[in-house]
Formats: C-alpha cells, sequence, structure tokens
C-alpha cells in the first residue's frame, strides 16, 4: 500500500509558502499605513500645540491682531486636514471664532457668524467625542450667545454636567453660559446649574472659588446660590450683607 503522508506534507508546506507569499505583503502595507498615520498624528499634533501659546496671550490681552488670527487658523486648518476625527482640533477651532468674537472688532453681523461657526465646530467635536464634557460645555456657550435655547441647549448642559461635573472650566463655563440666560431657562434647568455653581464654589482646586464668586457677583446672580447655602465661612464670602 502506498503512503499518502510524503504528498500531505509537500502539499502542507507548498501552502504554507503561499500563505506567506499573501501575509508579507499584507504585513508590509499594514506596518507602512501605521507608520504613514504615526507621522500624520505627530505632525498635526505639532502644529495644533503651536497655538496655546496665542491662545494665553489673547485671554490676557483680548487683542487679535489679524493677521496672527490668520496664522493660527491656517495652523488647525492644517492639524484638522492630517486628523478629520480629532475632536480635540474641532474644540480649537471653535474657540479660534470665539476668541475673535470676544475682541469685539469686528461688526455685529460678523460676530454673529463667528459665532455661528464656533457653535458648528463644538458640535462637530461632540459629535467625534460624545463623553467630553468639555466640548459640551462649550456648545452650550455658543447656543446662550445666539440665544438659542432648544432642545440642542438642554442637551449640552445635560451633557457637560453629566460628563465633568468637577472639572473647573466646564463648572464656569456652564454657569456663565446659564446666568446669560437665566430668566428664560426652565425650573429644572435652573436647578441643575444652581447645583452646578454650587461645586465651583466648593471646589477644592486653586482659585475656582474665587473665579465662581467673581462670576456670580458679575451677573449678580447671589440669589441662585445663597438660599441654599448655609451660614458659614464660604457663605460669608460669597453673599453679600
Amino acid at each position: 500500500m502506498t503512503s499518502t503522508a510524503p504528498k500531505f506534507e509537500n502539499t502542507a508546506a507548498a501552502a504554507a509558502i503561499i500563505w506567506r507569499w499573501f501575509l508579507l505583503p499584507a504585513v508590509v502595507i499594514a506596518l507602512g499605513w501605521a507608520s504613514i498615520e504615526a507621522g500624520k498624528m505627530g505632525l498635526a499634533d505639532l502644529s495644533a500645540r503651536q497655538v496655546d501659546p496665542a491662545f494665553v496671550v489673547w485671554r490676557k490681552q483680548k487683542v487679535i491682531a489679524s493677521d496672527e488670527w490668520d496664522r493660527i487658523h491656517q495652523r488647525l486648518l492644517y492639524a484638522e486636514s492630517l486628523q478629520p476625527s480629532n475632536a480635540d482640533y474641532q474644540v480649537k477651532l471653535g474657540q479660534l471664532f470665539d476668541y475673535r468674537w470676544m475682541t469685539g472688532t469686528r461688526q455685529a453681523s460678523e460676530n454673529g457668524h463667528d459665532v455661528q461657526t464656533a457653535r458648528n465646530f463644538y458640535r462637530s467635536a461632540v459629535a467625534k467625542r460624545a463623553i467630553w464634557g468639555y466640548a459640551w460645555a462649550h456648545l452650550l456657550s455658543a447656543k446662550s450667545r445666539l440665544n438659542e435655547l432648544d432642545d440642542e441647549f438642554t442637551l449640552a448642559l445635560d451633557k457637560a454636567i453629566e460628563f465633568a461635573p468637577w472639572e473647573p472650566p466646564v463648572q464656569l463655563i456652564v454657569s456663565d453660559a446659564a446666568f446669560l440666560r437665566w430668566d428664560n431657562l426652565t425650573l429644572s434647568d435652573q436647578e441643575k446649574v444652581r447645583a452646578n455653581t454650587l461645586r465651583g464654589l466648593k471646589s477644592v482646586t486653586g482659585g475656582q472659588t474665587r473665579r465662581m464668586i467673581k462670576l456670580i457677583r458679575s451677573y449678580d446672580k447671589y440669589a441662585v446660590v445663597c438660599p441654599s447655602m448655609p451660614i458659614d465661612s464660604l457663605y460669608e464670602r460669597v453673599c453679600p450683607d
């Protein structure tokens, strides 16, 4: 009787060789793609990080030269083109248009367009990263400035508080946006903002209590929190006699 073992071994060996020939190109392609993506990610990050110093200066000085704004805009667009799925770049682009609106140097219609553009970038950011409370807070802020007190406004308020209840920047953005339209908010939304503001006042983060008190004072919203506070040292700092 003739054995079939050698034939089987030869067939298996041939199949292994053929498999290697198919597998090797696939591995090379995968490694090449990963290398390209890593390179694009690095370039995008490098370009986007260079805008942060400008943002710090703009927040302090409230002045933006048009050529400087254009330069930062191009850097962020370049980063976005390399990594279109990155929500960070969408938020930074939204902030860029917010900063130009903040200077108040453009016509009213142009300012309104800047806020709308910022809102759209924040929408894109939450679509790409749905659990990012910071992006939801920025969307809420833009909606408030546009006086768009709709279902999306309420959703942004809920998501900002749900995903980032203890983040100091989110606490301030949420309360600021809500105080601006306080009389038009539902009682339920007012209660959410009251709780958010009290968390900010009680925050152990350095300077957060002071910043929240300053915000309350600027909108004259002592009545939002003072009736809900115990009579203690914090109450004495926040609430006027």
